[in-house]
């Protein structure tokens, strides 16, 4: 399995990964491609198509920050789900490319819907803690709507003092917002 950093939109592999970032995630949720282009200039930010024997299989975007990887968005192709290939791509990039950095995700509320619960399940299932924290993920953009989400953390817990000191870094750094 390769993870194959795509630099900018011009990458032979951004297009399919692309059009699975636009399928996978409410409007609400992801960036419009001006705001994409414009974020692969900050040194933070990592964006990786997930190649196995010359076949996409999905994508991960990744900010490393100062105590803690930050998963943003994380999507494997439709046809693939439900095969252990997610597990795989997580399990290998917590192993090879966490630099002994704790990793934080968001994910929905479990009980806004069934396919949450899932994808929060499938997470727990991987070593992710959820945070009952409120959390409120800032609108990408003026047109668009700030989501209540939960903050996940892998094989441990975050406390009030952490969960504060990630959320700060989240809205500077990935969501440039002011702190909602």
């Amino acid at each position: 399995m390769e993870f194959h950093q795509v630099k900018n939109t011009d990458d032979s592999l951004y297009s399919t990964a692309w059009s699975l970032y636009e399928a996978s995630f409410p409007e609400d949720e992801r960036r419009n491609l001006a705001q994409q282009k414009d974020i692969f200039k900050k040194k933070e930010y990592s964006f990786f198509a997930i190649v196995e024997k010359n076949t996409f299989l999905g994508f991960l975007s990744t900010w490393n920050l100062d105590t803690f990887i930050f998963i943003e968005h994380f999507a494997v192709k439709e046809e693939l789900r439900g095969k252990g290939i997610g597990t795989k791509i997580l399990l290998n990039f917590i192993q090879e490319l966490k630099n002994g950095k704790d990793i934080v995700l968001e994910t929905e509320l479990p009980h806004a819907n069934p396919a949450a619960k899932k994808r929060a399940l499938f997470y727990e299932r991987l070593g992710f803690k959820l945070c009952l924290e409120n959390y409120i993920q800032p609108a990408y953009h003026a047109n668009k709507k700030p989501v209540p989400l939960y903050l996940m953390r892998y094989g441990k817990e975050i406390s009030k003092k952490e969960f504060e000191h990630i959320k700060e870094k989240l809205y500077d750094v990935v969501y440039e917002a002011a702190h909602v």
